[in-house]
């Protein structure tokens, strides 16, 4: 049961109890009146005001009246009638209902989504605010448990396309519970990404997957962004005197390694969102045993978010198209050939 359909529930009995304590006290306050008590005296002795007396009085007199011939009171004459109307022109469809809590169940997206969705697949324009009350009403949205902290104002700075890449790493399991490292890149101007996963997480695994992000991108790398991870830098670890693999490869390469500051990984926002993304719409959707179809659906994947999938602030483009109207950028296709699967 939903919590709509329980707090109506709910209503539909408290409004019983009412009814038949209305019951009660009119019977009692009938009687008082036909002994010679007047209606002042009679409802002070109950405890109810003179103008509600009279309204159930008028109610049931029509009741009465329109009912046939010996008909005697009932509870059920002193419910509350909703002043509800009996139709909503404004109301959505019950079949748009079922499509939005399907496509909810589904896939889990907000409002916004949704409201993309039943544009570009049934041409159904509603609102976000009308979509939101059909998730909340059904109980498809969980109640916040903490007040929500007021959030630091920062300036967005505006980069070029391959600019910033920030890249990070993220463990991933397979149903045998076996542990494998996604290495993960995103371009922070045109939203672009790159993921590729290795059986280890060390220095090498890192030169290879820049060497990669080096093919991948169809633009030139200036500067790459990762935390301070020891498959990246040896920063903090002082003792350490010679030269970080990652960050020699990075000097011939001619690109600039940036390390955010410890443990701020909102310094590195944008990959870290996708990794939410990832768990949310691959890795806990499906079931994997083998190192080879994680692979396999992972490459999968990043064709679909950079070629197809449409956010909303890329103006509902996906990454690809947003590179190619604001930028200028003549990209078709991305190749994934750096790994075999």
């Amino acid at each position: 049961m939903t919590k709509y359909n329980q707090k109506k529930l709910e209503s539909e009995v408290k409004e019983t109890l009412k009814a038949k304590e209305r019951y009660r006290w009119y019977k009692g306050i009938s009687k008082l009146i036909k002994t010679g008590t007047s209606v002042v005296d009679a409802c002070k002795q109950y405890h109810i005001g003179r103008s509600e007396y009279y309204y159930w009085h008028r109610k049931i007199k029509q009741i009465l009246d329109c009912s046939k011939p010996g008909r005697t009171i009932r509870p059920k004459m002193f419910l509350a009638l909703s002043r509800k109307p009996h139709y909503s022109p404004k109301q959505i469809p019950k079949e748009i209902e079922n499509i939005i809590l399907k496509y909810r169940d589904k896939t889990n997206q907000g409002a916004e989504y949704i409201r993309y969705y039943l544009i570009t697949k049934y041409q159904t324009t509603l609102s976000e605010t009308g979509i939101y009350k059909v998730l909340k009403r059904e109980g498809r949205i969980k109640p916040r448990k903490y007040h929500q902290k007021k959030k630091k104002k920062y300036i967005n700075r505006q980069y070029l396309p391959g600019e910033k890449i920030q890249v990070d790493t993220k463990y991933v399991k397979t149903a045998k519970g076996k542990t494998y490292y996604q290495y993960s890149a995103i371009d922070v101007a045109t939203g672009i990404i790159y993921k590729q996963l290795f059986e280890t997480i060390e220095p090498s695994s890192s030169v290879k997957f820049l060497l990669n992000i080096i093919n991948y991108y169809p633009f030139k790398i200036k500067r790459v962004q990762t935390d301070n991870g020891l498959e990246y830098t040896w920063r903090l670890h002082p003792e350490i005197e010679k030269e970080h693999p990652f960050d020699t490869q990075c000097r011939l390469l001619e690109i600039q390694h940036v390390c955010i500051p410890p443990a701020s990984p909102t310094f590195n926002s944008h990959v870290e969102r996708t990794h939410r993304i990832d768990n949310e719409e691959l890795w806990r959707k499906h079931k994997f045993n083998s190192f080879k179809s994680m692979k396999k659906y992972l490459k999968k994947y990043v064709r679909f978010y950079n070629l197809k999938r449409a956010t909303p602030s890329k103006n509902w483009r996906s990454p690809v198209q947003f590179a190619n109207d604001k930028f200028g950028l003549n990209i078709t296709s991305l190749k994934y050939l750096v790994q075999n699967v």
